[in-house]
């Protein structure tokens, strides 16, 4: 049986290798935002400043210019300068491959966080049943996954480098926590709370290891970057500082209130978030981090500064976490109707608002309040039947 597993993958594989770099259907897919990254990562492996707007461009202008331009504007990274070093293999490639290389990356993530998160979830005799073949799909078909696929965006890796510092940290293995926690910072916005939270417990727990992980992996990138471009901090700092974050229309409670009612202050609705510190602690004692990752991020993404349809991505492991208590038949029959009926409207209501072109991001808010709503109808009936293995 496990030879026709293990051929099934292989042929799955390439199938979508085939898929990615030969399907007409995928020419253009993974390319809009893709080209951001690449063009910045292009211009540091080419010892050329990643953060001037005149040289990006006029790099995407020349690389791929069917992307919709500003005149006068460039569209620049502006993540901290440790994405460049991630991305910077594929600066190395032609632009086209490498957009269609990540498109499979990004499948490869998503893909590793269901199967980590479910094997977290389950003991080991339901580690390979087929519920995870459901879970799989509904994370692929998540609406955060697909905006993610589309666009060529890089918020899968906050997504896996939040997961696995979990993980790790519930395994005691505690510099490679932090070195996963360290790298989630490229998109801070998203991991803001779970992140104040790990701090947190750090400081009561005295694991003091999580920090050296993420000290050493921050010192090791800078004298990298360094490296590279010794002018960066100025640089970085130039691009940033000139740019307003407010302007845009996010998929946050904020985004929905500057869109309606054209207020900024909903963008500092997060630190309603502070008192609920401890409480999440207490979920990791009581019920494990995965829990509490999942709680947190259910929390702080509609609070966030901003964010965007895509980076709701992170999200992915309620979904996995929720389609395993259905697996696991721990809720009532109520309450599985419940979830059951949600998650249906809930990937009814995303395809269709995906189906609309030009939709504004703020249309997506309501997504992890949703799901938020899904997970709190299933926690009471679940938490007395969690496998071992989800319990610290």
């Amino acid at each position: 049986m496990r030879r026709y597993r293990i051929l099934l993958v292989l042929l799955a594989s390439f199938a979508l290798v085939a898929l990615a770099f030969f399907s007409p259907a995928l020419e253009r897919r993974g390319t809009d935002d893709f080209l951001v990254y690449w063009s910045a990562a292009r211009l540091l492996a080419t010892s050329e400043n990643p953060y001037d707007p005149v040289a990006l461009q006029a790099l995407q202008e020349q690389t791929f210019s069917g992307r919709d331009q500003i005149p006068g504007l460039a569209f620049a990274s502006w993540n901290p300068p440790w994405l460049l070093l991630l991305l910077l293999p594929l600066s190395l490639l032609s632009f086209v491959f490498a957009a269609r290389l990540l498109f499979l990356i990004n499948l490869g993530l998503i893909a590793l966080v269901v199967w980590r998160t479910w094997r977290w979830l389950m003991t080991s005799n339901e580690a390979e049943s087929p519920g995870l073949f459901m879970a799989l799909i509904l994370a692929m078909f998540f609406p955060g996954s697909l905006m993610t696929l589309a666009i060529g965006q890089i918020s899968a890796l906050v997504l896996l480098s939040l997961l696995l510092g979990f993980w790790l940290l519930a395994q005691r293995r505690d510099v490679l926590a932090g070195v996963c926690f360290f790298f989630s910072t490229i998109k801070p916005q998203l991991a803001y709370f779970a992140l104040l939270a790990v701090g947190i417990w750090i400081l009561r727990e005295r694991r003091w290891r999580v920090v050296a992980g993420g000290a050493v992996s921050f010192a090791l990138t800078v004298a990298v970057f360094t490296f590279f471009r010794p002018t960066w901090l100025s640089d970085y700092l130039g691009l940033v500082g000139g740019h307003v974050f407010t302007q845009y229309t996010t998929s946050t409670v904020g985004g929905v209130l500057h869109a309606w009612c054209g207020t900024t202050v909903g963008r500092y609705a997060s630190v309603l978030l502070l008192p609920l510190v401890p409480w999440v602690l207490r979920l990791a004692d009581e019920r494990g981090w995965l829990t509490a990752m999942n709680v947190s991020l259910l929390l702080s993404i509609p609070l966030a500064p901003y964010g965007f349809g895509f980076d709701l991505i992170v999200l992915v492991p309620v979904v996995v976490q929720l389609t395993a208590w259905l697996w696991l038949r721990c809720l009532t029959p109520m309450r599985i109707w419940i979830v059951l009926a949600g998650l249906l409207v809930f990937y009814g209501l995303s395809f269709w608002l995906l189906s609309l072109s030009g939709l504004p991001y703020h249309f997506f808010a309501w997504i992890p309040l949703w799901l938020g709503v899904l997970y709190a109808a299933a926690w009471p009936a679940c938490h007395q039947a969690l496998p071992i293995l989800e319990v610290r």
